[in-house]
């Protein structure tokens, strides 16, 4: 028996790897998300040996632990290695299965530990949203590992007594704590849960409860409080103790400020509490963090009814399903850029989720005298209660996921047993169907009024979109193969089908690519004028990713008609520049042959891909990448040739910027760049003649600071962290 669940239990662990391995190709993730760039930003600068300075003048400070643990990948393997804590992060997030059927065996009744602990290593290791979470850099998956590690722990201890269990538990809750720091206003319910577990056993005098509970405490604080004393020392200027960061300020202010008349707004926060320049600041971030808790206590006072109201709302978000939260990587659903086996795994996450939430109701009923209830439920609790008063996203729903999953598989496994009353049965169903009541609308279906989609409604338009792009690739194929009429045939029996539908899916999708394609059908048919009409006419207003594309596409008509100022002019309109969507204009955009690139000029789109947005200074310029490239078409004179580079390899780091550049998918060297403007020149081997030429660079990065992660989050730039390699200006081919 102990056999067959050991290797059983190696195949759930084996699955949850192969899962997490497999959402480094499942995920359309293109851009930083949410806090990474802030995370990976200032574990460069720790990694770089400079400390915690990257918060020195932002808006908060973080906890230490995740940004050490990123800080620790980068100094081994570099500042562009994202796969190297990625990696790490799927191996603990498979630990993090193996913990979640520890515990289950510790919250199970003997004779249905084996059962309960496989059903809950299953659940876990299908769970979409952990392997998701494994690859973003953000701290969930390191913070879950932990916690749920010093909750194993503490059960043992339970059953135990085994100081070492307790002491080390409380080990865990602090490097927790140092990790996200939300728990340390949790850790006194885990006090007063061994005072309790010691009480209910052996009645003993007080003296011999408060040993443990001292135990307990001493061992957090043997952790916390010596980065306590780092973070007061640095960052409050005798304006108070910062336990850990700063964050729960913020947070409980614009928390507050949904309840004020204008809603939540936290770049007007930002201004409150920075003085106007953004998520950079001055002065101590204690003053800072008082200011903050200040400000949310004023806007409570102002608006108690619009707060009670609000913390309706937030709970019901904490409970309910969202598909569009930015870790759920669904932006351009619509159309089409979601792929199919992305939106069928959130589909089933979130299935579960339905599902499981309504069985771990049914499973807390429950009887299985055991230690270890009660701390569940108070953890569960507490998080429910803080989402509720502040503010609730999705992401902070994933560490009471395994609890709820333990739970869950409890009442599966306990479904043929007998209640140990009636009233006990009407009072579990009572409540784990009103839950479902609460949680199945956001799944199923809303209504239009509610003013947003449910899953099952996002999920439609998310297959009507990928069905739409596949219909758009169809056209654009048979434009390549040159086949115009076949083209138009299909274009205009699409678009017709589609405005022929009176349904919420083609109202949603706005045959957006159908849009992009029919202007250039227009100047396949000899139709430039009518083409760029449409461009004018078609461009939207509230869409600013179907904006830049074609703003893009009628600077390029325009700069192959040879109107170079028009041409400028549309792509340096803010959309286009902000979007800088160069993979895009790389793969679409008609470019014609040239010898010279003038990067920064507006002239370049389609031309470079894997460079920044464009910097207009004296001269105009954009920053590389960690890997970028530019072609020149049809080039190649069938001799030797000259590449001349105008460059600036200026970096904060001590160690110089290095480049590497190949032709073609061929290495040609390796430069070490001067920190200034000068001309790098190249000798190219031979290619045939009227080929394309294809310039490659691979270069070493470094984050300028958090003054320009600030500015870029404000203006909302794609790429909120720029790892800048170096400035490229001007590109020749002699």
């Amino acid at each position: 028996m102990m056999k067959r669940y050991t290797l059983h239990t190696c195949i759930i662990l084996a699955v949850a790897l192969g899962l997490r391995l497999a959402t480094w190709w499942l995920l359309p993730y293109n851009d930083w998300i949410s806090d990474e760039g802030e995370y990976w930003g200032a574990a460069i600068w720790l990694a770089q040996g400079r400390e915690f300075q990257f918060f020195d003048s932002w808006i908060w400070t973080r906890p230490p632990l995740y940004i050490s643990f990123l800080a620790a990948h980068i100094k081994l393997f570099g500042n562009s290695a994202l796969w190297a804590p990625r990696l790490s992060q799927a191996l603990i997030s498979v630990l993090s299965v193996w913990l979640t059927m520890r515990i289950a065996k510790r919250l199970t009744p003997t004779e249905h530990q084996a059962r309960v602990s496989l059903i809950a290593g299953w659940l876990m290791a299908l769970g979409y949203s952990f392997a998701a979470f494994s690859y973003f850099m953000l701290s969930e998956t390191l913070f879950l590992s932990i916690f749920l590690a010093a909750n194993l722990l503490l059960l043992r201890w339970a059953s135990t007594r085994h100081w070492r269990d307790l002491l080390l538990a409380g080990v865990g809750f602090g490097f927790a704590a140092l990790t996200r720091a939300i728990i340390l206003t949790w850790l006194p319910l885990p006090a007063l849960w061994i005072a309790w577990q010691i009480w209910r056993t052996q009645r003993p005098r007080w003296q011999a409860m408060i040993k443990p509970v001292l135990g307990f405490t001493l061992s957090v604080c043997v952790i916390v409080l010596p980065w306590t004393a780092f973070a007061t020392n640095r960052w409050s200027n005798g304006d108070g103790l910062i336990l850990v960061d700063t964050t729960g300020g913020y947070n409980f202010a614009l928390g507050a400020q949904i309840a004020t008349p204008d809603g939540r707004n936290g770049t007007r926060l930002a201004e409150i509490l920075c003085g106007g320049n953004g998520l950079v600041c001055q002065g101590s971030q204690a003053a800072r963090q008082n200011q903050a808790y200040a400000q949310g206590f004023e806007w409570l006072g102002e608006n108690p009814q619009r707060f009670i109201s609000k913390t309706a709302l937030e709970l019901l978000d904490i409970l309910q399903v969202r598909f569009d939260s930015a870790e759920h990587l669904t932006d351009g659903y619509v159309d089409g850029r979601v792929p199919v086996p992305h939106l069928l795994g959130l589909l089933l996450d979130d299935t579960l989720y339905v599902v499981l939430v309504g069985l771990a109701v049914l499973g807390f009923w429950r009887k299985q005298a055991v230690a270890g209830k009660g701390l569940v439920l108070g953890w569960l609790g507490y998080n429910i209660i803080v989402g509720s008063l502040i503010f609730a996203i999705a992401r902070f729903r994933q560490p009471l996921i395994p609890f709820v999953i333990i739970y869950a598989a409890l009442a599966i496994v306990q479904w043929s047993q007998a209640w140990a009353s009636s009233r006990q049965q009407r009072y579990a169903w009572a409540s784990a169907c009103l839950l479902w009541l609460i949680v199945l609308p956001s799944y199923l279906y809303l209504p239009e009024s509610v003013g947003v989609r449910s899953v099952w409604q996002d999920v439609r338009l998310g297959f009507a979109g990928v069905q739409q792009a596949n219909q758009c690739q169809a056209i654009r194929e048979l434009l390549q193969a040159g086949d115009v009429v076949a083209a138009r045939q299909l274009h205009d029996r699409i678009d017709a089908e589609g405005r022929s539908e009176n349904t919420s899916v083609s109202g949603y999708t706005g045959r957006r690519c159908l849009a992009l394609i029919n202007g250039q059908l227009l100047e396949a048919e000899a139709k430039p004028e009518q083409a760029l009409a449409f461009y004018q006419q078609a461009n939207p207003k509230n869409n600013p990713v179907q904006s830049a594309r074609i703003l893009m596409l009628e600077g390029n008509l325009l700069q192959r008609q040879g109107q170079l100022s028009a041409a400028v002019a549309r792509f340096n309109f803010r959309d286009v520049e902000i979007i800088n969507d160069l993979a895009w204009a790389w793969d679409y955009l008609t470019v014609v042959p040239t010898t010279t690139i003038d990067l920064g000029s507006g002239l370049d789109y389609g031309y470079v891909r894997g460079f920044y947005q464009s910097e207009h200074n004296q001269p105009d310029f954009r920053w590389s990448s960690q890997a970028s490239a530019l072609r020149l078409p049809q080039a190649a004179t069938g001799q030797a040739q000259t590449l001349r580079l105008h460059l600036n390899g200026f970096t904060n780091d001590w160690q110089p910027t290095r480049i590497s550049i190949s032709l073609n998918g061929q290495l040609i060297d390796s430069y070490q760049l001067k920190p200034d403007w000068h001309w790098l020149e190249i000798a190219l081997p031979a290619q045939p003649q009227g080929s394309d030429l294809l310039i490659e660079f691979t270069s070493s990065t470094f984050v300028s600071g958090p003054e320009d992660l600030a500015t870029r989050v404000s203006s909302r730039a794609s790429d909120p962290l720029r790892l800048l390699g170096f400035q490229l200006d001007r590109v020749e081919i002699k």
